[in-house]
């Protein structure tokens, strides 16, 4: 049986959909005393910390003028009350494009932003930033991220990195394969850096039960995982009850 994680990560509104759906206060408080809560673009902007966990804010762009890391440290927003930086640059409409095309050196750029006012960074970047860094030429896939050495380019900046997997997470032989390669491939670039894995209860829109992430979960060694519960047409509640019965599997409490 895998150890419980060293830490995990979660979003504001994703662990407030388990919150919503029940999750017990035994297994709250014992789930968030090694969490970090994500704010930020992606979930709740600046929203001031209270719901527990160590409060982390997401940013998806370094340059944008509003709600870029840079405008936050110029304004004064950061630190603010937050422990560190969640710096997720994906192929979305949150990412500006001269961003997605070279996530090495925003990330490099933010890591650098993040030093200034002494807050860790954690990158995040996204498997679909492959066909745009591609130029089309390759799609997103665990070989394309492991060739175009994402883990790595992330890894060498930042004192921690997600490892996107989530997609794979019904596929415990493809998960598992998929993080530890890319896992050594950041360990290499930096031996110190923290190592966190992605599960989703509603990855692209397809439920998966408690059972699949725990396998998922119980086949990877990494410090911690990104815990998702999004909400998509067949996920309208974040598939919540799937979410917190993996945890109660990983910490056996109800």
């Amino acid at each position: 049986m895998a150890h419980p994680p060293s830490a995990w990560i979660v979003k504001a509104n994703d662990l407030q959909r388990m919150i919503t759906a029940g999750i017990s206060t035994a297994l709250l408080d014992t789930f968030l005393s090694v969490a970090r809560v994500g704010y930020g673009i992606t979930s709740s902007p600046y929203h001031a910390p209270g719901t527990g966990g160590e409060p982390w804010v997401i940013f998806t762009s370094y340059t944008d003028p509003t709600a870029g890391l840079a405008a936050a440290i110029t304004s004064g927003t950061l630190p603010g009350p937050y422990q560190g930086v969640i710096f997720d640059l994906e192929a979305w409409s949150n990412t500006p494009a001269a961003e997605q095309k070279a996530p090495w050196y925003y990330q490099a750029q933010a890591a650098k932003a993040c030093a200034t006012v002494g807050l860790p960074i954690v990158s995040t970047p996204g498997m679909d930033l492959i066909p745009v860094i591609s130029g089309g030429a390759d799609s997103a896939s665990p070989a394309t991220y492991m060739s175009w050495n994402m883990a790595h380019d992330a890894a060498m900046v930042s004192d921690g990195l997600v490892i996107q997997a989530q997609r794979y997470d019904r596929d415990t032989a493809t998960y598992s394969s998929f993080v530890s390669e890319a896992a050594s491939q950041a360990r290499t670039a930096h031996p110190g850096v923290n190592v966190f894995a992605g599960l989703s209860s509603c990855a692209g829109g397809t439920p998966a039960t408690a059972a699949q992430l725990y396998a998922a979960y119980q086949q990877s060694n990494v410090y911690g995982y990104w815990l998702n519960v999004p909400v998509w047409s067949a996920c309208p509640t974040g598939n919540a009850p799937a979410a917190i019965g993996f945890l109660q599997q990983v910490y056996g409490i109800s």
